[in-house]
């Protein structure tokens, strides 16, 4: 059955339509949140195509990056070359610009290989190695001054790895050239062609021929660099190096490359005994006196077809500063020898002025260095004189080298090296000295005083930080002969 609707009274009329208070804010706050309606599987923001596409792309940048730095990585620390060994020349060739994948890089090994052969047994004279960094030149800046640190940067390279010569520069993909550039460990001495670590060059067509004039640079820095440094001591580090230089350079001599050219197969050869003899100096000068019998042998052939081309007939001047060195050692130990031996080494003296004055007679030697090379056997015969107590001829034979060195220091222009000709006025004032002690008084006071003279002028020609060897060695004679001159007076 149906039931009657019951009927509102008025007052709950009056309850309904009176308006609602409003909640208080503590009120709010304690009230509970209503309820998220909850969101559908598709529309969550991580599987927005938009957000991936982002996500992907700067994934993709990292990884790229993170792989670039590794192959950096890679290519500069993990695959850097072994340096150097033995007594071959080594060439580094660095990385070239425009070439990612080193194809360029490839071929000019490729042609350096065929440049210098290997010998059926596996070895070459030549070692090639690719280096994993790369020299380049900014766009800014002074051209001269980027050369400048380029080449400071890759003689860097060469030193840490016992190498000679490095190659880099750039590839011309769209010329289909490359551009390269040669540099030597040491910087290579002026001549009147082109330098490669200066100029670059194109190949194929001149690459035979500039790694020719390359070789030639490179002997011939390593052994200016060498007979710069006879002034001062050797390191033991230094010493060794000079070593493997001297090495390296004659196995090179043995098996220079079959495309040079005769004219510059000639230079090569001239380089390596020059710079071969200046280094066995600079050893020789440091005390290395094991080094002097090859030397010598370089400066005295045996046999008669190899003496029109020794380096006492080619660089007279050189043997003689050489040979200055070989006299001193055996003018320091006279006091030590034997009477036997003091009989061979004047024997061997008389010899060789014999072959001094053939020499000067047939024009081979110059005035200068006739007068160089036999006021140092008379000087060296003086003292062997003195030992054995032949005083009139030993008196004799230093007033004939005192003669000699004021001959030499007379002829030599003033723009001569300054430490060649203070060494020579030093045998001058050492040959004054001597003499006095075999001299009268008053003879012998003016002796002394000319060769304190002598050596105060040697020391004031040359710089003790450059020259600290032969600083320490002017120093010592001056005291002595001042001492002497004291004991005189």
């Amino acid at each position: 059955m149906a039931t009657a609707k019951k009927k509102a009274t008025p007052t709950a009329r009056k309850r309904a339509a009176k308006p609602r208070r409003r909640a208080t804010p503590a009120a709010a706050a304690t009230a509970p949140a209503p309820a998220a309606p909850a969101r559908r599987w598709y529309e969550h923001p991580l599987l927005s195509p938009v957000v991936w596409t982002v996500i992907g792309g700067a994934l993709t940048l990292i990884w790229a990056f993170g792989e670039g730095l590794y192959k950096e990585y890679r290519d500069e620390v993990m695959w850097a070359p072994e340096p150097f060994l033995g007594d071959r020349v080594g060439i580094l060739l660095a990385r070239l610009e425009n070439d990612p994948g080193n194809e360029y890089a490839f071929r000019v090994r490729s042609a350096l290989e065929h440049q210098f052969p290997i010998n059926a047994d596996g070895s070459a004279s030549v070692e090639v190695n690719l280096y994993p960094k790369r020299l380049e030149l900014p766009e800014h800046g002074r051209l001269s001054e980027n050369i400048v640190q380029a080449n400071a940067e890759g003689r860097e390279w060469l030193k840490e790895q016992k190498a000679d010569l490095l190659i880099w520069g750039r590839a011309l993909p769209t010329a289909k050239m490359l551009e390269l550039r040669i540099l030597t460990r040491e910087p290579q001495v002026q001549s009147g062609t082109a330098q490669p670590e200066l100029y670059p060059i194109k190949i194929p067509s001149e690459f035979s021929e500039q790694i020719g004039t390359a070789l030639a640079g490179m002997v011939a820095g390593a052994g200016a660099s060498a007979w710069s440094q006879r002034g001062g001591y050797l390191s033991p580090a230094r010493a060794q190096d000079l070593y493997g230089r001297m090495a390296r350079l004659k196995t090179l001599q043995s098996e220079l490359p079959d495309s040079l050219d005769e004219e510059t197969r000639t230079e090569l050869n001239n380089n390596i005994k020059m710079a071969r003899a200046q280094i066995g100096g600079a050893l020789l000068a440091d005390g290395n006196s094991s080094l002097a019998m090859q030397v010598l042998s370089d400066l005295f052939p045996n046999q008669d077809s190899e003496k029109d081309n020794s380096l006492l007939t080619t660089q007279p001047f050189l043997a003689a500063e050489i040979i200055a060195d070989v006299v001193s050692q055996f003018s320091a130990v006279v006091d030590q020898m034997s009477p036997d031996d003091a009989v061979t080494i004047m024997s061997l003296v008389d010899q060789t002025s014999q072959t001094f004055d053939e020499g000067y007679a047939d024009g081979t030697f110059g005035k200068v260095e006739y007068a160089y090379l036999t006021g140092l056997l008379a000087k060296l015969a003086g003292d062997i004189e003195t030992f054995v107590g032949q005083n009139d001829e030993a008196e004799k034979s230093y007033a004939r080298a005192a003669e000699k060195f004021e001959t030499v220091l007379g002829e030599l222009p003033p723009t001569h090296d300054a430490l060649s000709r203070a060494r020579v006025q030093s045998y001058l004032g050492e040959a004054e000295l001597s003499l006095a002690r075999l001299s009268p008084r008053k003879e012998a006071e003016r002796l002394l005083d000319a060769s304190i003279a002598n050596f105060s002028e040697a020391l004031d020609a040359v710089s003790p930080e450059a020259a600290p060897r032969d600083a320490v060695r002017f120093g010592t004679l001056m005291a002595t002969a001042e001492l002497a001159r004291a004991e005189w007076t």
